[in-house]
């Protein structure tokens, strides 16, 4: 196990970002983070400006930076126009060239990169345990992982690992917050047929599993950000009404229905993967929270 001693976020303001940075530095590791704001670089020292379009990076948010954490990319939670599909893709892509850029061609010290990718990599199966090495599936949300992937490899150089991230739990933002407020209302229910295997891991879990690839920096090649419990989406909907003291007897909304309201985008939540968190269990991770009871209570006691 190697000591990080310096960490350098992309996407660092987001989500993840945000989590990962506290946590970072409870532990006393130095983290600074890339900003498209040129008023946020001016205004935090640990924030410096880059602009993935113009494959531009501040020189100086290298110094000192042993290992990079690359979560840069737009909200795949945007509508799925042709203008939208491309935003998805082309933050990715672009950010990757551009941090590429700037590591070969700046002065740096950096000897490990941890890149987040996404569960969407999966086909679309019920009942089958979907592991690291599997072949990719169809429709926009493969597609898109795929072309994010490709561009990623381009990072093998640095020291790669990468994490395919499931549906992160969290009250601060992210899918969690959609997710409860119609069972807040009393009114929660399944969507869609319920019996879609659905992905999660805890924020903090997901920010453990990146420190756990820097500290670990044998560990390369690809790992799911999912928690170790597989669980469908009416058992998790339900779940979340007990945890929540909240009725749960309210009819399954129709696919039809969603995909009416969301027209391809419904894929998101209508696909079931079952997706295994062996590989980063058997790689020496320990899960804080493996099991839905366990984290939906966590996240819900501290509001």
């Amino acid at each position: 196990m190697k000591t990080v001693k310096k960490v350098l976020i992309t996407g660092g303001s987001g989500l993840v970002g945000s989590a990962l940075r506290s946590i970072l530095k409870k532990n006393k590791i130095d983290c600074v983070y890339l900003t498209t704001s040129k008023k946020r670089a001016e205004e935090n020292p640990h924030a410096f400006y880059w602009n993935p379009e113009s494959m531009e990076i501040d020189a100086k948010a290298w110094e000192n930076v042993d290992s990079v954490v690359h979560l840069a990319g737009s909200t795949i939670n945007q509508p799925w126009t042709e203008k939208g599909k491309r935003d998805i893709i082309d933050s990715r892509v672009n950010s990757t060239k551009t941090l590429v850029h700037g590591l070969k061609n700046q002065p740096n010290s950096v000897v490990r990169v941890v890149a987040a990718s996404a569960i969407g990599w999966y086909a679309n199966e019920q009942e089958n345990w979907q592991y690291e090495n599997d072949a990719p599936g169809n429709g926009f949300l493969s597609d898109a992982v795929i072309r994010w992937e490709e561009e990623l490899q381009t990072l093998e150089p640095f020291n790669l690992a990468i994490v395919r991230v499931g549906v992160v739990l969290s009250t601060k933002g992210g899918a969690l917050p959609t997710i409860a407020l119609p069972v807040k209302l009393g009114i929660g229910s399944p969507i869609g047929s319920g019996q879609q295997f659905m992905p999660w891991v805890h924020i903090d879990d997901l920010c453990g599993i990146f420190q756990f690839l820097l500290d670990n920096q044998s560990l390369t090649g690809i790992y799911n950000g999912v928690a170790p419990e597989a669980i469908n989406n009416r058992e998790f909907t339900k779940t979340l009404a007990k945890v929540l003291g909240r009725p749960f007897f309210f009819p399954a909304v129709p696919s039809f229905v969603l995909r009416i309201a969301l027209g391809e985008r419904a894929d998101m939540v209508l696909r079931s993967n079952k997706v295994s968190a062996e590989k980063i269990s058997k790689a020496g991770y320990r899960f804080l929270f493996p099991k839905t009871v366990e984290a939906l209570e966590h996240l819900y006691e501290k509001t």
